[in-house]
């Protein structure tokens, strides 16, 4: 069932992308740095282009270890592939996708003031590049809350840490 789902939404998708101008079909934009999309009430953000954003549904044949298959080839479907700055501030999101961690290039990402959004993903922690991170106003959960709210750590101490975590997990 689930696989049908994905093929009718890769068919709307076609059929969509086949009834537009040929100027505004691009699901890439490759040479995009900095991209802004703070206050517009977004309840979630789309990275690549197969996230159809269908909510997939655990069933008992579920196989977790697909999972990181299907993330780790996430970087060839990168939307904006050269993205150095991401500012999502102020909107609804209540997560950030696991997928963010294929923006090699990301310096710089701006979440602050989405309420809902208490925990980061542990692979954030392979965001090497990332020097200036913002969570003012998120409700983080502990450890990382007291770190950002203690402003001795910077954002290399929490992507550090998030990386420990990701290696725990393995």
């Amino acid at each position: 069932p689930v696989s049908g789902r994905r093929q009718a939404g890769r068919s709307l998708r076609t059929a969509i992308l086949n009834s537009l101008c040929p100027h505004r079909r691009h699901l890439r934009l490759d040479n995009l740095r900095t991209l802004v999309l703070a206050d517009n009430l977004l309840l979630r953000i789309q990275l690549t282009t197969d996230d159809d954003g269908q909510i997939l549904q655990e069933s008992e044949d579920h196989d977790p270890d697909w999972d990181l298959l299907a993330v780790s080839g996430a970087k060839c479907r990168l939307m904006f592939p050269a993205l150095s700055m991401l500012d999502i501030s102020n909107n609804q999101l209540r997560d950030i996708p696991v997928s963010i961690h294929e923006f090699g290039n990301l310096s710089v990402l701006n979440v602050s003031g989405n309420t809902d959004i208490s925990e980061l993903p542990p692979q954030m922690g392979l965001l090497s590049r990332l020097w200036n991170l913002n969570t003012r106003g998120c409700s983080l959960q502990e450890p990382l809350k007291s770190m950002i709210d203690s402003k001795k750590y910077k954002t290399m101490d929490v992507v550090g840490y998030l990386k420990s975590v990701l290696e725990d997990a393995k």
